[in-house]
């Protein structure tokens, strides 16, 4: 179970082609799509569900929607923790997996209440969370050495799957809201948070059908002690945080004082905790090893400290072996262009709320087919993301990234990342101007097409192609084997952020509005707000470039490093 073979499989079974995807690819790419179809079917829906149905207003929803998203990209870091640490990836992605398909049973049970809403969402953050730095890491693992320059197309395939699946869901999902009861008995919030639930569980049985080819890495076996004690400290942490909440919101304390309230509390406990862990480990006079966020904490904190005048990570020399020292120079290494990224998904998030908000205000699309009529709505224009990602990955994967290698032009990951940070911001400037039309043209009781949404969908998804569908690829191939995981969390915790700054730049603008006398339901789907979002991407895009050219960074699939 924890090996790297597979029982009862010879050298020569295992032993693939140089240029040959591994036959166990295929399973793993199929858990992806029925996975994404599951959870792109839930969000493809939750915006209107939270403002209609019940009743929160579209701004809420938009920041219910965010920190749920971020609390789901925050959840990588606790699922890489245990599959590093305790599991392994592969038993930790059918645990979590379980937790997954609960969430969804929850929405679709709780239909129609704020129990079932916020239960089930905590459930999929869980589950959804949890297995991500472990899938796209257990890709990679499939992979021996000679065969690192797959890795780009195995996770170009990887994103495409994801597209693939979520651009069924994006399309079906709304319809079977809409679908009138008198025809079929398929019809409201119910089922349509119930299908996804059901390909849920089709994804993770089609993982489990390739449990006897599965190259596995083993984890580094902490004691199950130290994971209960985390596990219980970590708990205790976030009960502590939720009731602050709490005592915030019964007695009306204002979001200012509630976030210095939090700051205070978040500082009483990491001040001690940090000085206490600084004396652990000088305690012991030897090298010792320890994960990349230990390491990185310690050098960071005596560094603010005074270390003596000695180099960043001589300090650690005594205390941490040079494996420890070699992981968090990886993640710091990391976090320097990582860093910048959270603006990226801050934009394109909004996909799936303040551009579904655009989307209601504009004019449907009926699409006449096998003599029924089908609406393209706001909901439905989600689809259209997945289906150019699904036109423009192979374009770009296998056409334009060999001929700009060819031109002497070499498409990097940085470079990549680069172009499309200046690409999103320009697609938030279109999406502005859409939003001034729509608003020009409300004045006088008409509508503009829904289809013009097309647009800067196209735009935004070749960014997303550049930064997105990279993000993996660097994440993987920018870290040692230990910690593949790990780092996949780090690069998904920028979604988190990116989300985080979504609800907060939400909550800035209705509180700017309302001391200025505007009334709106929907501040963060306004023509300023858009162009604010796309002028604050230009100058992170700038920044990008700066660090990127500075980057002093280390391939290790590159440096033939066993898997």
């Amino acid at each position: 179970m924890g090996g790297l073979m597979p029982s009862g499989v010879t050298n020569d079974a295992v032993a693939v082609k140089r240029d040959k995807f591994p036959p166990q690819i295929k399973y793993i790419v199929g858990n992806e799509a029925c996975e994404r179809f599951s959870f792109y079917g839930m969000i493809g829906i939750l915006q209107l569900y939270i403002a209609n149905r019940l009743g929160a207003g579209q701004d809420h929803a938009t920041e219910i929607q965010h920190l749920f998203k971020s609390a789901n990209y925050f959840m990588p870091l606790v699922g890489a923790w245990i599959a590093d640490r305790y599991l392994g990836r592969y038993r930790s992605i059918l645990f979590l997996s379980l937790f997954y398909c609960a969430g969804h049973a929850m929405l679709a049970v709780g239909e129609g209440t704020y129990w079932g809403l916020y239960w089930g969402l905590g459930l999929i953050a869980l589950g959804s969370g949890g297995i991500k730095p472990s899938v796209a890491a257990f890709v990679g693992d499939q992979f021996g050495p000679g065969q690192s320059h797959l890795l780009r197309k195995v996770y170009g395939w990887f994103y495409w799957s994801i597209n693939f699946g979520s651009f069924f869901s994006f399309l079906v999902i709304p319809w079977v809201v809409d679908r009138d009861p008198a025809t079929t008995i398929v019809h409201g919030y119910s089922w349509a948070f119930g299908i996804p639930g059901i390909f849920m569980g089709l994804a993770t049985l089609i993982f489990w059908l390739g449990t006897p080819n599965y190259l596995r890495i083993p984890p580094a076996g902490d004691p199950p002690a130290a994971f209960f004690k985390a596990s219980a400290v970590t708990l205790a942490g976030v009960a502590v945080l939720f009731g602050l909440g709490w005592l915030s919101s019964k007695y009306g304390l204002n979001g200012w004082l509630t976030a210095a309230l939090y700051i205070a509390v978040v500082l009483a406990a990491v001040i001690p905790a940090t000085l206490s862990l600084q004396r652990r480990i000088e305690a012991v006079r030897m090298p010792q090893a320890a994960g990349a966020f230990t390491v990185g904490w310690y050098l960071f904190t005596k560094r603010i400290t005074g270390a003596g005048g000695k180099e960043f990570y001589e300090v650690g020399r005594p205390y941490f072996t040079d494996e420890a020292l070699d992981g968090a120079q990886a993640l710091l290494r990391a976090l320097k262009v990582l860093s910048l990224i959270p603006f990226f998904w801050a934009l394109w998030d909004q996909t799936s709320s303040t551009w579904v908000t655009q989307g209601t205000q504009m004019e449907p699309w009926v699409l006449s087919a096998f003599g029924e009529k089908f609406t393209i709505g706001a909901e439905q224009m989600q689809s259209m993301n997945a289906l150019i990602v699904m036109v423009l990955v192979p374009i770009f994967t296998w056409q334009m990234y060999p001929w700009l290698d060819r031109l002497g032009w070499k498409a990097t990951p940085l470079r990549r990342m680069m172009v499309g940070l200046f690409i999103t911001a320009a697609s938030f400037g279109i999406v502005g101007l859409l939003q001034q039309r729509i608003d020009a043209l409300a004045a006088v009781g008409q509508k503009l097409s829904v289809l013009w949404q097309t647009v800067p969908y196209i735009v935004l998804t070749a960014a997303e192609i550049l930064v997105s569908a990279t993000g993996n690829e660097f994440a993987y191939t920018h870290s040692p084997k230990t910690m593949k995981s790990t780092m996949t969390s780090i690069w998904l915790l920028t979604i988190s952020v990116g989300n985080l700054l979504v609800a907060f730049f939400t909550w800035l603008a209705r509180q700017f509005d309302h001391t200025t006398g505007v009334v709106s339901d929907s501040h963060a789907a306004s023509a300023g707000q858009f162009y604010r979002y796309g002028l604050l991407t230009f100058a992170v895009s700038v920044m990008f470039v700066f660090v990127a050219s500075r980057f002093p960074g280390k391939n290790y699939a590159e440096s033939a490093e066993p898997a």
